[in-house]
C-alpha cells in the first residue's frame, strides 16, 4: 500500500505542478482531532474507519466525478487512472480493518 500511495502521490504532484497548483491539501481538522485523544487499538480502529476506508471513499467519489465531469483533459485522465488505484487501496484496508 506504500508503494500505491507514494506513485499515487507522484503522478497527481506532476499534473498538479502542470496546472499550477502548489499547496497541497491539508487535513482534516475535524478527523484528526478525533483521533487525538484515542491511543492503541482505539486508535487503530478509528483511523482505519475514518482516514483510511472513508478518506480513500472520498477520493473515489472526487476522481470519478472529475473523471465523468472535468473540464480539464489531464485531470480527467488523471483521475479515471487513479479511481481503480483508490478503490484497490480501500478494499485492502477494508479487508485488513480490525473488528
Amino acid at each position: 500500500m506504500i508503494a500505491d500511495h507514494t506513485r499515487l502521490a507522484r503522478n497527481l504532484d506532476v499534473v498538479a505542478k502542470q496546472q499550477g497548483i502548489t499547496a497541497a491539501p491539508s487535513a482534516d481538522a475535524a478527523v484528526t482531532g478525533s483521533l487525538e485523544s484515542l491511543h492503541g487499538a482505539d486508535f487503530d480502529k478509528a483511523y482505519i474507519a475514518q482516514v483510511a476506508v472513508a478518506g480513500h471513499r472520498k477520493a473515489v467519489a472526487v476522481f470519478t466525478t472529475e473523471s465523468k465531469d472535468g473540464n480539464n483533459v489531464q485531470l480527467k485522465k488523471r483521475g479515471c487512472q487513479s479511481v481503480a488505484d483508490y478503490q484497490s487501496i480501500t478494499t485492502q484496508w477494508r479487508s485488513n480493518s480490525p473488528s
